[in-house]
């Protein structure tokens, strides 16, 4: 199941961070980012990013956690190379929202299983937000940075699936 990747981004990391039950070093100076308490960020690749992000001490570790999940056409030519396109189900949480119940009837026709079959929790949220965590919070400007740094991520996912996924980018 895929979701709108800066959304995804955003979501991964205010739950980690408003739902992890750390206490806030400095409530008016911290900037809530998680990785400013690392002490020693680890090191290796990182993705096309401005400068002044990758340059950053914890750039590595936000490409890591937050960016590199949601390169989802990245993920799925690894993926298509090991295991056949029929074998695969790519399902979009879009779908999920807009109509449960017909998502659910595909996936079950895909594994075989009764399609008619309606779980108890269909229509349950298992992990709300809450305000903080709403995606609405991010910044515009942070907002821009990822729609560029996912855009032909985005692109080339739209062609692989055959679905039009401008409203993502």
């Amino acid at each position: 199941m895929l979701r709108n990747p800066i959304d995804r981004a955003y979501l991964n990391w205010a739950h980690m961070y408003f739902k992890s039950g750390r206490p806030r070093q400095h409530p008016d100076t911290d900037s809530g980012d998680p990785i400013d308490i690392l002490p020693n960020p680890p090191r290796g690749p990182l993705f096309r990013l401005p400068m002044e992000i990758v340059g950053h001490p914890n750039g590595w570790t936000w490409c890591r956690m937050w960016l590199e999940p949601g390169l989802y056409a990245a993920q799925l030519r690894r993926i298509r190379r090991l295991v056949p396109a029929q074998r695969m189900h790519v399902m979009l949480y879009d779908d999920l929202c807009s109509n449960p119940e017909h998502l659910l009837h595909r996936f079950y026709g895909f594994l075989g299983v009764d399609p008619a079959f309606q779980p108890d929790c269909l229509g349950t949220d298992i992990n709300p937000d809450t305000a903080e965590t709403d995606p609405a919070n991010l910044s515009p400007e942070l907002r821009q940075q990822l729609r560029s740094f996912y855009r032909e991520d985005i692109a080339e996912l739209s062609d692989m699936l055959g679905r039009d996924l401008s409203a993502w980018g």
